[in-house]
């Protein structure tokens, strides 16, 4: 018996196949998703509606920006920015070449997101283990760190798979 799972392109990354398999339906795996960024993956290559995509992307990348250094998030922003107007109609396609814009705005999120937590983890870590006297205390300290780190991520994707849901409210239908 085939599952809905198996229709998914072949490209697609392991962990998000294994979830996959976990749910019953497409339209259940859409609504329980909370991995913003698959759900982009995958409307991307099911040829989703262009400018709708790109406003989800800058969407889901712009709480990240604040977590960036004050250059960084002017950048990020201003990619943003566009990105937004580019799909309300606002920008033209001269002042944007989509696949960069969206895919400056994805690697935006996933780089700030990726830094702030690191940087968020390492300072908690340090501040943790100079206080600590003893080796199971710095262990504690690093796996506090670790795990606050993680759901901080976990919070971000999640946010991210509700943007996209909020614009893409059905699942992108796959090949058979």
């Amino acid at each position: 018996m085939n599952h809905w799972s198996d229709n998914l392109p072949s490209n697609a990354c392991g962990p998000a196949v294994i979830w996959a398999r976990t749910q019953p339906t497409l339209d259940d795996a859409w609504r329980d998703c909370q991995r913003g960024d698959w759900m982009l993956w995958l409307l991307a290559r099911r040829g989703a509606d262009r400018r709708l995509l790109v406003r989800a992307a800058a969407l889901c990348a712009e709480p990240a920006a604040a977590l960036a250094d004050e250059y960084t998030e002017a950048v990020c922003l201003s990619v943003i920015q566009t990105c937004v107007a580019w799909s309300e109609g606002g920008a033209t396609d001269e002042e944007l070449d989509v696949a960069t814009a969206a895919r400056a705005a994805a690697w935006v999120a996933v780089w700030a997101s990726s830094s702030a937590s690191s940087a968020a983890s390492s300072s908690a870590a340090s501040a943790a283990s100079s206080a600590a006297s003893s080796a199971a205390a710095e262990a504690a300290a690093w796996a506090a760190a670790e795990a606050r780190a993680r759901a901080a991520r976990s919070e971000s994707l999640a946010h991210s798979a509700d943007i996209v849901r909020g614009l893409f409210p059905r699942a992108p239908r796959l090949a058979t």
